[in-house]
């Protein structure tokens, strides 16, 4: 056994390991759909994760194994330290000053009232975790008021995204979407736990000593931390 500092990467693994973490990237969308104020959407955006775990599994199966190549880990760290200053590095500022542009009648939001109360009611559900049912009410109390009192959405209740705040602020009931209750944040955290001590004893037969202590054990560590943490918030609500 010899530590390395490079993968014997195959075709299946390759493919595979790119679906893996298209998957993983993808966990993400249903919350920030939500957060956009779009619920419905972020229920079938979860086939885009089943499709990417589909799509890695027939990777891993069909594709062939034969080593085809070997990547330098140095070239995974920088690619890795560049994304992530990408993500966290902060817009510039204009180097000019940007004049206000005042809505029109055609790109004005209360072109469409209908579409205002829509966009409130998945902003209350979405973001907010509003029942369904409450939000509903919210956005037809708001439509029977504007229809007393004349006049648009925006200049009767302000910004919708504002206005649902403010409603939502009133609000002491709430429905978190199963993906984010404690227990699917459980199964999850085990999963994490399976996968790093699958991925440790691999990496540590194929003499990737650093991968597996520096990246699958401490991962590992922190999933099995995560998943004590949550199994005792579930015990105590019980």
């Amino acid at each position: 056994m010899e530590g390395t500092l490079t993968f014997t990467t195959t075709p299946a693994g390759l493919a595979g390991l790119i679906m893996v973490c298209l998957g993983f990237t993808a966990c993400a969308v249903p919350n920030a759909l939500r957060a956009a104020g779009r619920p419905k959407l972020a229920i079938w955006s979860f086939a885009l994760v089943g499709l990417f775990v589909v799509l890695g599994a027939l990777s891993f199966v069909l594709l062939p194994k034969e080593p085809a190549a070997r990547i330098p880990v140095l070239g995974i760290v920088v690619a890795a330290l560049l994304l992530l200053w990408l993500m966290t590095r902060q817009p510039a500022a204009p180097k000019q000053p940007v004049d206000y542009v005042p809505p029109t009648p055609r790109t004005a939001p209360d072109d469409d009232p209908a579409a205002w109360y829509r966009r409130l009611s998945g902003l209350l559900v979405g973001r907010y975790d509003l029942p369904a049912e409450r939000a509903a009410d919210l956005a037809r109390e708001a439509h029977d008021h504007l229809a007393a009192a004349g006049g648009t959405p925006t200049a009767e209740f302000g910004p919708v995204e504002e206005y649902a705040r403010d409603l939502a602020e009133h609000e002491p009931q709430r429905r978190v979407p199963f993906w984010r209750t404690t227990g699917a944040e459980l199964v999850a955290a085990l999963v994490a736990v399976q996968l790093g001590i699958a991925a440790f004893f691999a990496w540590t037969d194929e003499g990737h000593l650093w991968a597996a202590y520096g990246v699958a054990l401490p991962g590992t560590v922190l999933a099995f931390g995560a998943a004590v943490r949550l199994a005792l918030r579930l015990l105590k609500r019980h």
